[in-house]
């Protein structure tokens, strides 16, 4: 009886193996959806674009709106930075900027990300794509958009 349960075993593990291939193609298309490109928030009156790195961290820029052809001028402003790094679990659909900030994975494609608190609101982001983005420096930006920067 052993025996024909070990061969049983044994003869499941192959079965198994695509299983855990799809989950692992499927997380690592959601975590090239997470971090391709930049996220803005859909309700964003503060003008901050969001760059999720492929380890882990966080990065804010401050930008001008869209421009006629959709294109976006950024700064890398580490003063904003009130979260450096992220965690994030996709089989259980939660997203954590560290060390305590979590959310529900709502929606994450190529185009929307969607979080939910645990009190229920929810955050749409937008993707901005990286070819539609000219980051610069700090001066560089002050002396292009000099009306739009923050006054400090």
């Amino acid at each position: 009886m052993r025996w024909k349960n070990l061969i049983l075993m044994l003869a499941a593990i192959p079965a198994l193996c695509p299983l855990q291939s799809c989950d692992a193609t499927k997380e690592e298309a959601l975590l090239n959806d997470l971090t391709e490109g930049y996220w803005r928030e859909e309700q964003d009156e503060n003008k901050l674009l969001v760059r999720f790195s492929g380890s882990e961290s966080l990065f804010y820029y401050a930008c001008s709106g869209p421009d006629k052809a959709g294109r976006y001028d950024a700064y890398y402003d580490t003063s904003i930075q009130s979260y450096t790094q992220y965690a994030i679990d996709v089989r259980n659909g939660r997203l954590c900027l560290l060390p305590d900030a979590w959310y529900d994975i709502l929606v994450l494609n190529s185009t929307t990300l969607t979080l939910g608190t645990d009190d229920g609101e929810t955050v749409k982001f937008i993707k901005v794509p990286a070819e539609s983005v000219t980051v610069m420096s700090r001066e560089e930006y002050l002396d292009k958009h000099p009306e739009t920067f923050p006054e400090n």
